[in-house]
């Protein structure tokens, strides 16, 4: 079981518990966006015992807490911190899916895979662009469950918007992405997320490489027979 979430003045601050203990706080009020950076920097750096301890301590029922406590909020509701946040835990959740640990206890928590597909719909795309590379991942880990679950996940997305197909609302975000690059690939007229990558970043790259994992997210299940749109 989890620990507690009293008092964790005590804690180390670089221990499992610390981060657990945060992620269990009602509405999450001790998570800020620097706190995740710093636990996927602990998943990415410590030994491996560390991360083990952390997913046997249910980390990755309280990570994937967090992103659901996000990514189910209304879209005016989902402002810049906790869009700063989502994208962080998308980040602890792709160095916990890089374990067989952390694969195992995914795969064997399909609400899990659900919770992570509902950000595909995340305003930021760059958040969405991480989440198509673990669901492409997901879909061929434990054939054909892991494909199962995630096209699920698609389902239970779709039926929480009322779209008419389970593509449809992430296909949509992925026009609005396009439709908001600046003029001739520049930064010019283009949205905040493409202006949030910086002069020296080109955008039309990074669009291209989202585009190209969208396709490729949508063409699995298609070409596994799947397809109930």
């Amino acid at each position: 079981m989890p620990p507690s979430s009293h008092d964790n003045s005590q804690v180390d601050r670089s221990s499992p518990n610390y981060f657990i203990r945060k992620f269990m706080e009602p509405d999450m009020r001790g998570v800020t966006p620097s706190l995740v950076a710093h636990l996927e920097v602990n998943l990415r750096s410590r030994p491996i015992d560390w991360v083990v301890k952390f997913i046997d301590l249910e980390g990755v029922r309280a990570v994937i807490g967090g992103l659901k406590y996000v990514n189910h909020k209304p879209d005016e509701e989902r402002k810049e911190l906790l869009l700063d946040i989502e994208v962080e835990i998308t980040k602890c959740i792709k160095v916990l899916l890089n374990t067989r640990w952390g694969i195992r206890e995914t795969i064997g928590h399909p609400t899990y895979i659900h919770s992570i597909v509902y950000s595909l719909v995340c305003p930021h795309w760059q958040t969405r662009k991480f989440i198509c590379d673990m669901l492409f991942f997901l879909c061929h880990c434990e054939l054909p469950k892991g494909h199962e679950q995630v096209l699920k996940g698609f389902e239970s997305l779709s039926a929480h918007r009322k779209d008419l197909g389970i593509f449809d609302g992430w296909m949509k975000d992925l026009e609005k992405t396009v439709d908001g690059r600046g003029k001739l690939g520049s930064l010019v007229g283009a949205n905040d997320d493409f202006k949030r990558l910086g002069v020296y970043n080109a955008p039309d790259n990074h669009l291209m490489e989202y585009a190209v994992r969208i396709s490729v997210l949508v063409n699995d299940p298609l070409n596994k027979g799947y397809n109930k749109m």
